[in-house]
């Protein structure tokens, strides 16, 4: 017996007769290729589940959402201001970085001349505003 015929003797048969269009899987699956002209993912690539509903939902509100933030910064209650002022930056400029974890970056001046020193001393007054 050759290679090929062995593999043919290894497969499983399939658990029912074969349709129009099925092929066999090597494992006794059964497969069904797409058709031609038809979509292989009819749902998208963000499928119909509840989380992408809710996402599309949201989606869509957000301009009504960010209108009444901003109206909200008129109310009465300093704390309403408060909160929707922060949302509001935070959506519209992104919220602050915390620097807290980064190293500043410190400038060794020991290694100019004094007349080096001497001469930055005005460019560093006039960046500075002074």
């Amino acid at each position: 017996m050759s290679e090929h015929t062995d593999r043919r003797a290894d497969r499983r048969a399939p658990s029912r007769p074969l349709q129009k269009g099925e092929v066999l899987a090597p494992n006794g699956g059964i497969l069904r290729p797409f058709r031609k002209g038809h979509s292989g993912n009819p749902q998208g690539i963000y499928g119909s589940s509840a989380y992408h509903e809710a996402r599309r939902i949201c989606a869509e509100a957000s301009p009504e959402a960010a209108r009444k933030q901003v109206e909200l910064m008129s109310s009465d209650d300093h704390r309403v201001v408060f909160m929707a002022t922060e949302a509001v930056l935070n959506r519209g400029a992104g919220k602050p970085r915390d620097h807290s974890n980064e190293n500043p970056t410190k400038i060794d001046l020991s290694a100019l001349s004094p007349d080096e020193v001497k001469a930055m001393v005005p460019l560093l007054k006039k960046a500075m505003g002074l």
